[in-house]
């Protein structure tokens, strides 16, 4: 994230994954969520795309959060991932609209996507940062 703060970035697409590491709401008053923050009100008029991620949107800071273009929301089927995923549901908003958009994907719908299965079920280890 440092280098979103620190570099003069117009005319791109950024994504960052796990991004509530960063942008936690319990850290708002710390100088790096203040800068992302300013960031963020900024990223419309330098023509940016800034994608963020996270499992809970809610756990990321008020100011960023809803200042979103876009908030997608997939919901696993079924919802114990100890069972065969099914399908994934998606729920799509948009700033400019206030049209929910819809949909599910599934072995069904997309026969080729079974072979991504298994990376939404993966197991991966979660690392505290020592350092935040």
């Amino acid at each position: 994230m440092d280098q979103i703060r620190k570099t003069n970035l117009t005319n791109c697409y950024i994504m960052s994954d796990e991004s509530v590491e960063v942008l936690d709401a319990r850290r708002a008053m710390k100088q790096t969520i203040l800068e992302l923050t300013y960031f963020n009100r900024q990223a419309t008029k330098r023509n940016v795309d800034w994608h963020y991620d996270a499992v809970r949107h809610e756990d990321i800071d008020p100011r960023i959060r809803t200042n979103p273009h876009f908030r997608i929301t997939t919901i696993r089927v079924p919802r114990d991932p100890r069972q065969p995923l099914q399908a994934i549901r998606f729920k799509v908003e948009n700033r400019y609209s206030s049209n929910v958009q819809r949909f599910i994907i599934s072995n069904y719908s997309i026969p080729a996507l079974k072979d991504y299965y298994p990376i939404y079920n993966d197991i991966t280890p979660v690392y505290s940062s020592e350092n935040s």
